[in-house]
């Protein structure tokens, strides 16, 4: 038999992680997911409030362009309401001049966008 020495042998290291460092690196993890589940989040408001936008921008063309159709005589003021966007135009003639006359037609388009109402001012004028 050997004798035991008065030193014990010192433990071999051993691969891989201490339990603080995985600890450390979930906490790390955790972290930027939540990052990311924050900043989808926002994209997902902001991209709600673009489609809105568009949506009104879409349906204020196609005001314009069938305000545009009717003769100037029959042009008059007005209002709509459509899938929760509301228009109001109007229409502001200017005086005969030559060589001819024309129309200003402006339709405010205004929708809610997360409790806030959002309103943009669509203007064209037209020949008469």
């Amino acid at each position: 038999m050997r004798p035991h020495s008065r030193h014990p042998r010192a433990a071999s290291p051993r691969p891989g992680f201490t339990l603080v460092e995985m600890l450390l690196a979930i906490v790390v993890f955790a972290v930027g997911v939540l990052g990311l589940a924050g900043t989808s989040t926002i994209i997902m408001r902001q991209m709600n409030a673009a489609q809105q936008q568009s949506q009104a921008a879409t349906q204020a063309q196609a005001r314009i362009d069938s305000l545009a159709g009717i003769s100037c005589a029959m042009l008059a003021d007005g209002g709509a309401m459509h899938r929760g966007i509301r228009h109001r135009w109007t229409i502001e003639r200017t005086p005969n001049a030559a060589p001819f006359s024309s129309a200003r037609i402006a339709d405010t388009v205004t929708w809610v966008t997360r409790g806030e109402a959002k309103r943009q001012v669509y203007t064209t004028r037209i020949a008469c």
